[in-house]
């Protein structure tokens, strides 16, 4: 939005504005004046908001301290202002005026006889309603439309109370104050006392029973919580009993090291197999060599006697056992080691009775030896064949208690979990109960009055002065805003500044119009006045022809997108604003279609013969004749009109010539062209011109049919000079 466009529509109308602004700013002050007075009273109560009876502010940072001030603040005044509150204080105060009405004293306010008029049967009825507390909570459609009748009428309802009152913090104190004005001292005191009674009476109260309830809420809650817990913890010690749980980390712990202990055990027994294997198909070949021999058979044969089978079956057991046992019981192990004594001795003897039915020349001691080597090899392989399976039997059991134990670890777990949360809501629980006794033991009665409201000396001031002000500021305001979007849009051109915009050509000036018709446009460049008029007009000429001579253009052609805007006056006063600077102006009046330049010299000379047209002119002809004059220094050349186009009438001579030959006698040369709208004449004419002038009328439109003369005015470039506004309205300026 450019701003000097801004400025000029509202320089213009400036006398409006001020206008606008006086005259609102002194209606509004005699107006305010004529309002009765109004009379405040002020009424603070202590709230215990800051004072640490509602929240523990050293337990709190900074930021959620105020935040936590100011929505308390905030609850207590909307509930004060709100609906159902001043519906009860309006009732109040409706049965302060009925009850003195019935005795005949004065009310402070008289009914609107309109609305509804004083009779006693329903003012006793409604003094009924109203001393029934319990009712008048929740009082009936009919007792409700009654009561909200009559409030209507002493304008003791919402909207009328909530207009008078105020209720805020006192700056960042704990008070908070309550205002009311009205047209009575009594109103305002009385109506201010008694709603931080009621309010302070109420909202005591209800804190109080909210607190009790609080403290009856929690302490049920905590008894059922801590039930749970209970029942948890018996949970968990029925489970551990259960399954003979002492300590499950513990027995975890061991559970993990007997496994290791027990495969440790196995691997190591492996390897004593691959050993005794090995040392058995030695001690084999050996024999073979010796062409002795001890089988498979004979393997099975000693395992199958009754004392080595029972020997063997019983260190099975016992490894078995000792194994079970974590290979940690040391009585096991002794009678392990008995038993393997017993094995010897029996292998022993085993051996001799072998070597015993060997042949005399075998029967020596180190094939006794080998013998009994071979058999305690092949009985030491047995067992320890079985130590292997008698550990995996261990570890296969090991592995069932570890699935056992994960099961109970979960389970546990679980309740343990649940446990947790429950200690933990029940321990919130305990610290909001214990908040809650703190409360209502240190906050017995939150709000406290203290200061009632008093009889105000004087009434308030009706600020008339700076309200009328204020009133006509915003009338001003208001009016210059609704200038500025009617002027934003107004689609004619009523400024150069518009012009510009909307045309996107340059402008040169603008030509107000002129309307003494007693005075000769010559005298008003020839014998200057002191009208402002005159002054202003001859100013505006002069800064056209300030353009036109920096142009360094002597032939100049005046066109217009529409007819009608002014072309002929705007020549004839540049000719007379040249003539008096002592120029020679040629006007040569080529508007065929309109030849007003041609009638107006006419008129001046009447007693010369309008030239016929430029048609008659010979081919050869030097010069244009047929010259008038306006003055010593102003020729006209006419035309006699009709329908020909320029270039049509110009057909076979040599015009531009003719026109440079004539032209060469003067200064400037003015040439007219009908409208581009309706005609082609301005475009044929360019060439016999140095510069175009478009002349528009002030507050004309540019439609689509204008947008196309417009476009091709931008097309000429550096030969378009500029536009013109004319016809613009006088203003004071």
């Amino acid at each position: 939005m450019d701003l000097l466009f801004i400025f000029n529509v509202l320089w213009r109308k400036k006398w409006l504005l001020l206008l606008i602004a006086i005259g609102t700013t002194v209606s509004t002050y005699f107006a305010l004046k004529l309002l009765p007075p109004q009379y405040l009273a002020e009424a603070i109560i202590a709230t215990g908001i800051v004072e640490r009876k509602g929240i523990d502010l050293e337990q709190e940072n900074a930021f959620v301290q105020q935040f936590q001030i100011n929505s308390q603040f905030s609850n207590l005044r909307n509930r004060l202002l709100s609906r159902s509150n001043l519906r009860l204080i309006g009732y109040r105060m409706i049965e302060h005026e009925l009850t003195a009405l019935k005795k005949g004293a004065s009310s402070f306010r008289s009914p609107d006889e309109e609305v509804w008029t004083y009779n006693k049967p329903e003012a006793d009825s409604v003094l009924a309603i109203l001393s029934d507390e319990i009712n008048l909570l929740n009082p009936s459609q009919q007792q409700e439309s009654l009561l909200r009748k009559i409030a209507q009428a002493f304008q003791y309802d919402y909207e009328p109370l909530s207009e008078s009152l105020v209720a805020q913090r006192d700056g960042d104190t704990d008070y908070f104050k309550i205002q009311f004005t009205s047209e009575s001292p009594e109103l305002s005191v009385f109506f201010v006392n008694a709603l931080c009674e009621d309010f302070v009476n109420r909202y005591n109260i209800e804190r109080a029973d909210g607190e009790i309830t609080a403290i009856d809420f929690y302490s049920t809650l905590a008894q059922d919580k801590k039930q749970e817990i209970d029942s948890l913890t018996l949970a968990i010690s029925d489970y551990k009993q259960q399954k003979r749980i002492v300590d499950l980390e513990e027995e975890g712990s061991f559970l993990i090291a007997e496994k290791k202990d027990l495969q440790l055990a196995k691997e190591e027994q492996q390897k004593n197999i691959l050993g005794l294997e090995k040392a058995i198909i030695n001690l084999d070949q050996y024999l073979k060599e010796k062409d002795l021999s001890f089988t498979q058979k004979d393997v099975q044969s000693l395992l199958l006697r009754e004392d080595i089978a029972k020997l063997k079956q019983e260190k099975g057991a016992l490894l078995e056992q000792y194994d079970l046992g974590g290979r940690l019981d040391e009585s096991l192990q002794a009678d392990i080691r008995k038993t393997d004594e017993a094995l010897d001795i029996q292998l022993s003897k085993l051996a001799e009775d072998r070597v015993s039915k060997l042949s005399k020349e075998k029967k020596d001691q180190e094939l006794k030896e080998l013998f009994f080597k071979r058999i305690d090899t092949e009985i030491d392989l047995i067992l320890a064949k079985e130590s292997v399976n008698s550990l995996e039997n261990a570890l296969k059991r090991l592995e069932q208690e570890a699935v056992g134990y994960v099961t109970d670890e979960a389970v546990l777990e679980n309740l343990e979990g649940e446990k947790t949360i429950k200690t933990d809501e029940y321990l919130d629980i305990v610290s909001k109960l214990n908040e809650a006794q703190r409360i209502a033991l240190s906050d017995s009665a939150p709000l406290q009055i203290i200061e009632y409201a008093e009889f105000p000396d004087k009434p308030e001031s009706s600020k008339s002065k700076i309200i009328a002000l204020l009133a006509g500021i915003v009338a001003a305001s208001g009016l210059a805003l609704f200038l500025i979007v009617l002027s934003l849009l107004d689609s004619r051109i009523n400024s150069l500044e518009k012009l510009a915009s909307m045309t996107q050509l340059p402008t040169i000036g603008e030509l107000r119009t002129y309307k003494d018709t007693t005075k000769e446009l010559s005298q008003i460049f020839e014998h200057p006045t002191q009208k402002v008029e005159e002054q202003l007009f001859r100013e505006e000429v002069r800064q056209i022809r300030y353009v036109i001579e920096n142009s360094g253009a002597k032939k100049l052609l005046f066109t217009s997108l529409q007819p009608n805007t002014g072309k002929t006056f705007l020549i004839v006063a540049l000719s007379y604003s040249l003539s008096v600077m002592r120029k020679r102006i040629l006007i040569v009046d080529t508007n065929l279609k309109n030849n007003a330049l041609t009638v107006m010299a006419n008129k001046v000379l009447a007693d010369n013969l309008l030239f016929n047209g430029l048609s008659d002119v010979p081919g050869n002809t030097d010069t244009l004749s047929r010259v008038w004059q306006l003055d010593d220094n102003i020729h006209i050349i006419g035309n006699q009109g009709g329908s020909y186009s320029p270039s049509e009438l110009l057909a076979g001579r040599n015009f531009e010539a003719i026109l440079d030959k004539t032209a060469s006698q003067y200064d400037y040369v003015f040439l007219e062209a009908p409208n581009l709208n309706d005609y082609t004449d301005t475009k044929e004419l360019v060439v016999f011109a140095d510069k175009i002038i478009a002349v528009f009328e002030d507050h004309s439109t540019i439609s689509a049919k204008e947008k196309v003369g417009v476009q091709y005015l931008k097309q000429l470039g550096n030969k378009f000079l500029g536009s013109i506004l004319n016809k613009t309205v006088p203003t004071n300026d």
